[in-house]
């Protein structure tokens, strides 16, 4: 059996199918710049969305610490009146006030 092949006819073949894988590499490598450029836009909005998140945060503590310190003081009068309406009861029971 002999088996009689074209040289001329192989390497076109050959060069075809490389020019093949060539313009496969080159499409995998747009399609990879495409995708890390969509990445790289991905990451910038949520870094900024996150910014924006921890900046509204930071006013809510804000508005809470501020209203923890005002029910404080509010705590402090409420004890404050009720040391006053002790003492006026005493006085007007020993009668310091008619």
């Amino acid at each position: 059996m002999n088996i009689a092949f074209d040289l001329k006819e192989i390497l076109t073949r050959l060069e075809t199918k490389v020019d093949k894988i060539s313009e496969d590499v080159s499409d995998i490598k747009t399609n990879l710049v495409r995708v890390e450029a969509e990445l790289k836009g991905d990451l910038v909005r949520v870094e900024a969305e996150l910014k924006g998140e921890i900046r509204v945060l930071d006013e809510k503590i804000d508005g809470i610490a501020k209203r923890v310190d005002t029910q404080e003081f509010i705590n402090r009068g409420v004890v404050i009146g009720l040391v006053l309406a002790i003492l006026g009861g005493f006085a007007k029971i020993f009668g310091f006030v008619s």
